[in-house]
């Protein structure tokens, strides 16, 4: 998903989940709560994200330490014009009954 994505970050709205670190008292880093992150730029190498309470620091992930720490990754279109296409051995008339879907026809045929 991160490569499909990636050269597009601006099209769509990326968030990751991840679990939050803390030091135990031992000394050791303990997983604890989750968070999530907005990302912001894609690489074959690394992966730019910022906190959405403070969107001022940008940090930059390893690309491997990023797909080992994610818990979720959710993709939206910032438009319908972004939704994939599906593939041309997909049936596409479910994908057409939602991109164009009327409430106020349905209500009008309903009442």
């Amino acid at each position: 998903m991160l490569d499909k994505c990636k050269g597009h970050e601006d099209e769509y709205s990326i968030t990751v989940g991840v679990y939050v670190g803390v030091n135990g008292p031992d000394g050791t880093t303990k997983k604890r709560g989750g968070h999530a992150l907005t990302v912001t730029k894609i690489t074959d190498s690394y992966v730019e994200v910022v906190n959405p309470w403070d969107t001022t620091k940008v940090e930059r992930i390893p690309r491997g330490d990023f797909e080992q720490m994610a818990i979720t990754l959710n993709v939206a279109p910032m438009s319908k014009d972004n939704i994939p296409k599906p593939e041309k051995t997909q049936d596409t008339s479910i994908l057409d009954r939602i991109l164009n879907f009327n409430l106020f026809e349905l209500l009008s045929s309903i009442f």
